[in-house]
C-alpha cells in the first residue's frame, strides 16, 4: 500500500533537492523581509514559515516516498526535515 506509481516516479532525487531549495529559498525570502521591514514583519514570517513547511514535506515525502534513495539517504533526509522544523520554531 505505497504510494501512487506516478508519484513514485516523479519524487527523483534531482526533484526532491530542486523542491527542498525553493523552499528554503522562500524562506530566505521571508528572514529578508522580516530583517529589512519592520512593517512587514509578519509578512516576512507567514512567507518564511511557509516555505520551510512546504520544504519539510518535501523533506519526508521524498524520505518516505521515493524508492530511487537509498536509506542513508532517507535517513539524510528526515535529519533534515527535522532540523527545518526546528528553524520553523525559531521564526515563530
Amino acid at each position: 500500500m505505497g504510494a501512487s506509481p506516478e508519484i513514485e516516479d516523479t519524487l527523483s532525487k534531482r526533484a526532491i533537492a530542486t523542491f527542498i531549495l525553493l523552499g528554503i529559498f522562500v524562506q530566505w525570502i521571508g528572514l529578508l523581509i522580516i530583517s529589512i521591514s519592520f512593517t512587514l514583519a509578519s509578512v516576512g514570517r507567514i512567507l518564511g514559515f511557509t516555505g520551510l513547511l512546504f520544504a519539510f514535506a518535501v523533506a519526508v515525502a521524498g524520505a518516505l516516498g521515493s524508492k530511487r534513495t537509498t536509506d542513508h539517504q532517507n535517513l539524510g533526509l528526515l535529519i533534515l526535515a527535522a532540523a527545518l522544523i526546528l528553524s520553523a520554531v525559531w521564526i515563530m
